[in-house]
């Protein structure tokens, strides 16, 4: 991979040359107009760039207007069948405003001053660009020397009772976009809102222009972004975009069990979705949502744990075993009482609490619930890649016949939803 960096500041470019060298071949400039004269070079020599940073304060040339140029120059001298480059703007926070713009005229994606190499590592990621060497993980603190073992449960839930643990509040953009839901406001409005968190933004923005929403034309503008989706589909992807905040790993330690959580809560949305709509289901709550945050007390417990093992407060490094001992005996009661605390429902917190053992919930047969039921196993047997023509899952299923799930339903709903997570590609991740 050929990477471009641009920035006037000398201590930032040798920060991302540093980086980006672990990533691919790797060339500087400190201008705008240097890096127009780079830019022209490559792609006379047959050799353009693949990924270009591009900071957006500079002199002379600052970062968009060099950015409309790189664009015009690929439209006029690239050739047919030409992928053009990926330019990813590098901004500080007190510039986010500018990015939109950024957006208009042709970037990707941006990355937010200060960064370090995890965070550029996840942007390339996201585009499948290069693979870099292995870096060591980042280690938690050492533990204090072990003690007695603690029951983790038992003190989890001690400590939830006697009210010294903060359950999360919601996201911010989440409520008040919920709020103009309620107040039937227009798209117009709500892209207003949007603007105001510019990851969401630009997530909106990719999720449009994506395989499976992609139109005649790539949009620039959250507008056209919003007007592709429609409301609903908007709604969606807001929800999930805003969740996603809650899912930041809980230290190196657990950052992987973080992504698988994940990657199920997003495939048990699909799911339940696709299977209410497959199966005629009339619900009194919003499928996708019930799908997204059926197992959120699990993510809560997970930070919950971590802050008490770094706090040196369970005897000792938590096992494997013992952390999905615990997870599994406390996650329903916690993701009841978070989305209690949101005010979600009853359904929601029902749903939480009882989706693995449906028959122990004081409304057993509630539509929902036996809805998550089956999507979170059919997400569960998605992301293992087990075959859908396998009948064992489904015949395992204690509410399939409830239901009325048949082996072709079953089969054509698991399509769907890996057509659906594949056609987003890692927009949602």
């Amino acid at each position: 991979m050929r990477i471009l960096v641009v920035d006037d500041d000398l201590a930032s470019r040798k920060k991302m040359e540093r980086i980006m060298g672990s990533f691919g071949q790797c060339q500087a400039a400190e201008s705008g107009n240097a890096a127009m004269e780079a830019f022209l070079d490559a792609l006379n020599q047959g050799q353009p760039f693949d990924l270009v940073t591009l900071d957006i304060v500079m002199p002379d040339k600052d970062g968009i207007e060099t950015l409309l140029d790189l664009r015009e120059v690929e439209r006029a001298l690239a050739g047919p069948g030409h992928k053009r480059a990926t330019v990813f703007m590098v901004t500080s926070k007190s510039e986010k405003d500018s990015l939109i713009t950024c957006v208009q005229a042709g970037c990707d994606d941006y990355i937010i001053k200060p960064f370090d190499r995890e965070v550029v590592a996840r942007k390339l990621t996201k585009f499948g660009l290069g693979q870099p060497e292995p870096e060591p993980e980042p280690q938690d603190p050492p533990a204090a020397p072990d003690g007695p073992k603690v029951d983790i449960g038992h003190e989890v839930l001690r400590q939830f009772q006697r009210g010294e643990l903060n359950l999360p509040s919601p996201p911010t953009i989440y409520t008040k976009f919920h709020q103009l839901l309620e107040q039937e406001a227009s798209l117009e409005e709500i892209a207003e809102l949007l603007k105001l968190d510019v990851a969401i933004s630009f997530q909106i923005i990719g999720v449009s222009n994506s395989p499976f929403y992609r139109g005649a034309a790539e949009n620039k503008t959250l507008e056209q972004a919003l007007g592709r989706l429609g409301l609903e589909a908007t709604k969606k992807y807001v929800d999930v975009l805003a969740t996603r905040s809650l899912y930041a790993p809980a230290g190196a330690k657990y950052r992987e069990q973080t992504q698988t959580l994940w990657r199920q809560a997003l495939a048990c949305a699909h799911a339940s979705e696709l299977l209410a709509q497959a199966l005629g289901l009339t619900l009194s709550q919003d499928a996708f949502t019930l799908g997204l945050l059926h197992e959120i007390g699990k993510m809560i417990l997970l930070h919950i744990v971590a802050d008490l093992e770094k706090g040196h407060k369970l005897g000792g490094p938590v096992s494997p075993q013992d952390l999905q001992a615990t997870l599994s005996a406390y996650q329903g009661q916690f993701g009841a009482a978070v989305l209690h605390k949101w005010g979600f429902p009853q359904e929601y917190a029902l749903v939480a609490r009882h989706h693995d053992q449906p028959g122990q919930a004081p409304h057993p047969d509630l539509p929902e619930l036996l809805l998550v039921r089956a999507a979170k196993t059919l997400a569960t047997s998605l992301l293992a890649q087990e075959d859908p023509g396998d009948q064992s899952t489904l015949e395992g299923l204690e509410v399939a016949q409830r239901l009325g799930l048949t082996p072709a339903l079953w089969k054509d709903v698991w399509e769907r939803v890996r057509q659906r997570i594949e056609g987003l590609g890692s927009l949602l991740e």
